[in-house]
């Protein structure tokens, strides 16, 4: 059971593909994501859409630097990204344009990138079962 767990946790955090070791890279911005409207959310290469009410695969720290000043938030996974080049994350337009005290980052969308770093701080819910999604769809079935 315990190799069943600790497989399970390293999978999680391979999936969404982000660790507590900041990876630097670009921000952007979209949308939305569809159950998650109005609400401060982030997309990650490797993570998959969580239906609305679902518990996000993990949160994430993200900060990004505008006009010399680093902004942080701490924002739940709930989607993909295609995220090509150097893009690591892609900020709700709620995370990104809400100011710090409604919860967002208080960015100039007009600027459209930002330099980032996004750090995982919240792995997800171990679930009951000994397998979780995968970002194709399938199930990863781990040995017991």
């Amino acid at each position: 059971m315990m190799a069943t767990l600790v497989s399970t946790i390293a999978w999680a955090i391979v999936l969404v593909g982000f660790s507590a070791t900041p990876t630097r890279g670009v921000a952007t911005w979209y949308c939305c994501t569809v159950g998650y409207e109005g609400q401060a959310v982030v997309a990650l290469p490797g993570a998959r859409y969580v239906p609305a009410g679902g518990a996000p695969w993990a949160r994430v720290e993200v900060c990004v630097r505008q006009d010399d000043v680093e902004r942080c938030g701490v924002f739940p996974v709930v989607d993909a990204c295609g995220c090509p080049g150097d893009r690591i994350v892609d900020l709700s337009v709620e995370a990104a344009s809400r100011s710090p005290r409604d919860g967002g980052l208080g960015l100039d969308l007009s600027r459209g990138i930002w330099p980032a770093t996004v750090r995982l701080v919240e792995t997800p819910a171990i679930p009951a079962t000994d397998s979780l999604p995968t970002p194709l769809g399938a199930t990863r079935h781990w040995p017991s």
